[in-house]
């Protein structure tokens, strides 16, 4: 797996695991189990990132827009 890089901002509902650039895939922790977002451009990522609210970018922004699935029995590997 390409390196992705760990982001773990503080106190929201959905937390951000990694993002890969090379895939463009965007890990999400929710309390439901964590979720691969796959072909997530690099803008879209930046903007989730610098939201004001992350939950509400996903519902805004991520959800509905790309595919996903889960990875619950998997843990991305995180690069440096």
């Amino acid at each position: 797996m390409e390196n992705l890089r760990l982001i773990k901002p503080e106190q929201e509902s959905s937390t951000i695991l990694a993002y890969g650039r090379e895939g463009q895939s965007l890990f999400i922790q929710f309390k439901s189990g964590i979720y691969e977002y796959l072909d997530v451009p690099d803008d879209v990522f930046f903007d989730f990132v610098n939201a004001d609210s992350l939950g509400k970018y996903v519902a805004d922004s991520i959800k509905g827009n790309y595919e996903y699935k889960s990875v619950k029995d998997r843990t991305p590997e995180y690069g440096c």
